[in-house]
């Protein structure tokens, strides 16, 4: 069963996710970066700068920097952001380079950043975004969702759910009344990546998992540096017990009572 495989954010929530991540970037008030900088002559600043574009662009699934820099200034309207276009001589002709610069947020994205890290406080389901297939079953049924209960949260799958109207819709539903995400990148589905950076962009916590036969390159590059579990199903009371003890740690332990599995 695959879902959601090519659902687009909508602009608003391009939005969110793209402050979010600069709210990252920018974890001082006041502080400021430049985001297209021509100057950027040296090998170790190029790189970064160009990572920073990368990371940018993908976690707001931004289809180009045109969409990006537009999405910056839309930011910049509700005054959640100050962003400049400056221009400089261009080293190279007699004519000049402009780039996007100054990059500070302000008082009003401050608050909406609030807003977004304090979604769902008092909800007690997790969500879980994993791969539907067959081979997949006993991951959710032996690993994942006792791993959730054990840490007083309700698992919900959206799969395991009766519904009536479009898939899509209701996963973006359920993501919004969810506490925290389990994601599974095992087989890379591009539905788990959507999910997983939607959630994100709201301020849930995402929880990675995944197989340990998946090699880290396999992983799209934006993910690989989370903290995973990687599991194997030969172990699964092992991991089972670490997700559950990581989800506990970071959101307090749930107020389900339910039996430790």
């Amino acid at each position: 069963m695959e879902t959601n495989e090519s659902k687009p954010m909508s602009v608003l929530e391009k939005m969110d996710v793209l402050l979010w991540e600069l709210g990252k970037l920018l974890p001082v008030a006041g502080q400021k970066m430049d985001l297209i900088d021509p100057n950027a002559f040296f090998a170790e600043a190029r790189e970064q700068n160009s990572h920073r574009l990368n990371r940018l662009m993908n976690i707001c699934q931004a289809a180009n920097r045109q969409e990006l820099v537009g999405l910056l200034f839309l930011l910049k309207g509700p005054d959640y952001i100050s962003v400049e276009q400056k221009s400089i001589p261009d080293v190279r002709d007699t004519g000049s380079s402009t780039f996007i610069g100054d990059i500070s947020i302000l008082s009003a994205g401050w608050k909406r950043i609030q807003e977004l890290s304090e979604s769902n406080p008092d909800s007690q389901q997790g969500f879980v975004a994993m791969w539907f297939d067959p081979a997949m079953d006993s991951v959710y049924t032996d690993f994942i969702e006792p791993a959730i209960r054990d840490a007083g949260y309700n698992p919900r799958r959206i799969d395991k759910k009766e519904f009536a109207g479009k898939i899509d819709d209701e996963i973006i539903r359920e993501i919004r009344r969810s506490r925290f995400i389990v994601a599974d990148a095992t087989g890379s589905r591009g539905g788990v990546y959507y999910e997983a950076g939607f959630a994100h962009g709201l301020g849930l916590k995402v929880f990675w998992t995944c197989n340990d036969e998946t090699k880290e390159t396999d992983l799209h590059f934006d993910i690989r540096q989370n903290n995973f579990i990687f599991w194997t199903k030969d172990n699964f009371p092992e991991f089972k017990k670490k997700l559950a003890d990581r989800i506990a740690a970071e959101l307090g332990q749930g107020k389900i009572n339910n039996q430790p599995s």
